[in-house]
Order: structure tokens, then C-alpha cells, then sequence
């Protein structure tokens, strides 16, 4: 594809982890008690145009980091020809981009991977049914 001078595709789609906790059974998961951390990281090859987005996600119970009940993170590759035109990483790691839109729409790309692996990972489980929320694209912008 093409935005403005910018062409890219996806080139992989890796999932890193993936874990669930057995301990609970599904009709003792109050979900009111449930809620979801998430970010992600960015790696840049200019050499290569590539662009990598690892998002990961944990479901855990009255906001315990201790033990999620349930934890995947993918990771995306995109060839971005030029990677420079579209990120910038300064000196301390902070990310920026000329183009945001193109940028939010690789993020939600990888985000969306994430979504249907952990659908289907989670079958069987006791947390079968449980899908990734929809997540608003602010989330990502730090």
C-alpha cells in the first residue's frame, strides 16, 4: 500500500507469549474486577526499512500485576519504504512521526492481530469467550 510518499506492507506476524492462568475456574471470574494493561514497543532498522511493533496485553484481576490471569504479546513487522519518513526515535527513545495517522494505523494493525490470536488461544480455556476490548488509539500515544 501508499500514503502519501510512503509505501508499506506487512511482512509477519509473531506471537512472543502467550500464557493463561488455570487456577480459577470460569464461573468464579467476576468480571467487574477484571481489567486489561497494554502497550507497546517500537524497533527500527532503517537499513532494512523495517519497522517492528510488539503489543502486549494482560488480563488481570483487582489491578495485581502479580499473577495475570492471562498475557499475549505479538509482534508485527512492516517494510516502511523510507522508515525515516515515517518515525523518528531521539536520543532518549521517544518516538514521533510526521505522519501519525499511518503510524496509528500499524499500531491498530498489530493490535488486531493480537485481538484474533488471543480469541482463539483462549478457546478451551476457562477464559474462553474473553476477547481484547476495543482499545482508542490515545492509548498509544505517549
Amino acid at each position: 500500500m501508499k500514503q502519501n510518499s510512503i509505501a508499506y506492507s506487512i511482512s509477519g506476524i509473531a506471537e512472543r507469549e502467550f500464557a493463561v492462568s488455570y487456577e480459577l475456574r470460569p464461573d468464579e471470574i467476576d468480571l467487574s474486577r477484571l481489567s486489561v494493561m497494554v502497550n507497546t514497543a517500537f524497533d527500527t532498522n532503517y537499513e532494512d526499512n523495517e519497522l517492528k511493533i510488539t503489543f502486549r496485553a494482560n488480563y488481570i484481576l483487582d489491578n495485581s500485576t502479580e499473577s495475570p490471569l492471562a498475557r499475549i504479546a505479538v509482534t508485527a513487522t512492516f517494510k516502511v519504504m523510507p522508515l525515516s519518513d515515517l518515525i523518528n526515535v531521539d536520543s532518549e527513545g521517544k518516538i514521533s512521526s510526521p505522519h501519525p495517522d499511518l503510524l496509528d494505523c500499524l499500531i491498530m494493525t498489530t493490535v488486531g492481530a493480537a485481538r484474533g490470536i488471543l480469541y482463539v488461544r483462549l478457546k478451551g480455556s476457562p477464559l474462553d469467550g474473553l476477547v481484547l476490548p476495543m482499545i482508542p488509539i490515545e492509548t498509544f500515544h505517549n
